[in-house]
């Protein structure tokens, strides 16, 4: 799939000096950036809080995404599902307290509308898409600030390593520990506690149904009436 676009010219200046690459741009009257982005939808109900992929447009000041990439074959204009206007009042954020359980990747930011109104929150599949993402669009907002420098995205990333470094070494488990914790003795112990947890509940079903019929026929088989031979009666 492809990550995005970056016209030639720029993509060599968009880290360096976003500014000159976001003006040169709009002269052209060409996108600045056009590429793939996680979106998250902040759905009334939890099941649609979810992260989806759209195709993302810089250019002209806005920053707008459609459903997919455009089409070569077709000649109609998509219409974007959304438009968000950059000026001076907008804002370029990096949240982490705020992001949700589940992120795509580590490299996300936040774009706030000029008209403060609209917030969308986007995540980059690589931190080289990141880092022009969040220039090119800091240069759009404000060209004559100087380049935005994101704080490194892997920091969930190195936490954890800090975290790894800063464990306690385990000591070997002795002989008589590791042998009460082994899976096998686990599902046992399960299954003498409670089979549902093993077996599958269809399963135990039909294992009793055909029990209770067994102990049908044996009941039937035993108590069976017998029939008593009769002696010929006399003349």
């Amino acid at each position: 799939m492809n990550s995005g676009y970056t016209e030639p010219s720029k993509a060599r200046s968009s880290i360096a000096s976003p500014s000159s690459s976001a003006s040169s741009s709009s002269a052209s009257n060409e996108p600045i950036k056009a590429g793939y982005l996680s979106k998250y939808n902040r759905g009334k109900w939890n099941a649609k809080r979810k992260w989806r992929q759209r195709w993302f447009v810089l250019e002209n000041g806005v920053l707008m995404f459609f459903k997919s990439a455009p089409s070569a074959k077709s000649k109609k204009k998509a219409v974007p599902r959304d438009v968000f206007a950059l000026g001076p009042s907008s804002k370029l954020t990096f949240p982490k307290d705020e992001l949700p359980s589940i992120t795509p990747s580590p490299f996300c930011f936040a774009v706030t509308a000029s008209d403060s109104a609209k917030r969308i929150l986007l995540c980059a599949s690589s931190q080289q898409e990141f880092r022009e993402w969040t220039a090119l669009i800091s240069a759009t907002i404000n060209p004559e600030a100087p380049p935005v420098v994101p704080p490194t995205p892997v920091y969930a990333m190195e936490q954890l390593q800090e975290y790894d470094n800063v464990m306690p070494p385990t000591s070997p488990m002795s002989p008589a520990r590791s042998t009460l914790e082994s899976p096998t003795v686990a599902i046992g112990a399960c299954l003498v506690l409670n089979p549902l947890m093993v077996l599958h509940f269809d399963l135990l079903v039909t294992a009793i149904v055909l029990l209770a019929a067994l102990w049908c026929l044996s009941f039937l088989l035993t108590h069976r009436p017998k029939n008593k031979i009769k002696a010929p009666s006399g003349p």
